[in-house]
């Protein structure tokens, strides 16, 4: 049974976190982005939704942060969230 208020609170923390990460500049190589906070707050909250509700859970997750955002993208998600969204064209 999905957890609903869990879910949506990670849901938040990833909003928090995705901000924060644009705010820092999201085009930093891997080394800084490896330092940033910001960066592990995102990877975390994505984790969480992926045990929460799967890849599914984590590509509608990121599918919403990256509109609401003016500078947000789902490209970013391709690299910040790589390997907890499931391939295009998997259900």
């Amino acid at each position: 049974m999905t957890n609903y208020p869990k879910l949506f609170g990670t849901l938040l923390t990833a909003t928090r976190a995705y901000s924060a990460l644009l705010d820092e500049g999201i085009d930093q190589n891997d080394q800084k982005m490896a330092q940033s906070t910001a960066y592990a707050d995102l990877l975390n909250a994505g984790q969480a939704l992926h045990r929460q509700g799967g890849p599914a859970a984590v590509a509608g997750a990121a599918d919403y942060l990256s509109r609401c955002f003016a500078d947000g993208s789902i490209r970013h998600f391709s690299r910040l969230w790589a390997g907890l969204m499931a391939p295009p064209g998997a259900h």
